[in-house]
């Protein structure tokens, strides 16, 4: 056998072991025709893939996240990217960060204090420490942001929401610090969704992968064009199957971030890779949540149907008129 034939082999053997167990997973898979490298969509690419991003300004958008319920950064944020606040509203480049965190394989020098930040102490020594400015991996818990909307978000036609973060993109490659996305209806239960990343290597911090390798995680794309998340890909969790998420329901979005070493896996198994270990404004960026698909508000619904009673009233009038 040549080589050319040997990785040829190799390729297609590794292609169908990612759509079986894609396929168990219950993740979509669309082969090689869906992008120019892997299997999901690019950075900015809008259209051609089961998780086209959408634009900022896209008319897509109803509505946007409205309150900040729980905001819980690792130790060394910058007080400058600790402003929560900035994920509420339209996606707009403000941001609010959840931090990163550190291994113990390689922790910082004793002593060190938190690069680019104003908050936490030196470097103790001690990963166990909680009183410095520095979280680990397997100890500390990643950073997260609870968000809700003024209406709940529902399981339509599509994209139900999208999330925006500001990742950097260099050529077809992405600076991405990714975060898994969790949704709730009663904000105690929450259903993950089930994402991928076939990265297949540490690509440093602030390194760069290949965003068409990733699928349901946010991050994936450029600053300024959403990741879609589709809420009917959700029907097989368990805390769907209970009932203790209604699909009709989510008035909660949570954001969790990934510390990229590849500790941490996706729906697969497989170790997820990002830019990592980022200081200051590190891990996940969380720019905005845009809401596709809601259920309308309950004044604006009996609005609705006032409506539709004094137009069907106004036409029997119209026709009892011209009978009489």
């Amino acid at each position: 056998m040549t080589r050319i034939s040997y990785i040829s082999t190799v390729r297609a053997v590794a292609s169908a072991f990612v759509f079986f167990a894609a396929a168990f997973a219950g993740v979509p898979f669309f082969g090689n025709s869906q992008a120019a490298a892997g299997v999901y969509s690019g950075g900015t690419a809008t259209s051609g893939a089961v998780d086209a991003a959408i634009p900022k300004t896209s008319a897509a958008f109803v509505s946007w996240a409205t309150s900040v319920v729980n905001y819980l950064p690792t130790a060394g944020v910058s007080s400058a990217y600790q402003k929560s606040s900035n994920a509420l509203g339209k996606a707009d480049g403000s941001i609010v960060s959840l931090g990163d965190l550190y291994s113990t394989a390689a922790p910082p020098t004793v002593g060190a204090a938190p690069p680019f930040s104003d908050t936490g102490t030196a470097y103790s020594g001690n990963p166990y420490d909680t009183t410095d400015g520095f979280g680990f991996i397997g100890i500390d818990s990643p950073g997260s942001i609870t968000l809700a909307f003024n209406a709940a978000i529902t399981n339509g036609e599509g994209a139900d929401f999208a999330v925006f973060e500001n990742g950097f993109a260099s050529g077809s490659k992405l600076s991405a610090e990714l975060a898994y996305v969790e949704v709730s209806t009663d904000g105690l239960t929450f259903a993950r969704f089930a994402g991928v990343s076939l990265t297949g290597s540490a690509v440093g911090a602030y390194g760069t992968i290949d965003p068409t390798d990733v699928y349901n995680l946010a991050g994936k794309n450029a600053a300024g064009y959403g990741t879609p998340f589709d809420l009917s890909t959700l029907a097989t969790a368990d805390a769907v199957l209970s009932g203790a998420v209604n699909l009709s329901n989510i008035n909660y979005v949570r954001l969790v971030d990934i510390p990229g070493s590849g500790y941490f896996t996706d729906s697969l198994g497989n170790p997820i890779y990002d830019s990592w270990v980022t200081k200051g404004s590190g891990g996940f960026d969380l720019d905005a949540v845009g809401v596709v698909n809601q259920v309308p508000e309950p004044i604006s619904a009996l609005m609705t149907l006032a409506g539709i009673a004094a137009l069907v009233f106004a036409r029997r009038r119209q026709a009892e008129k011209r009978f009489a």
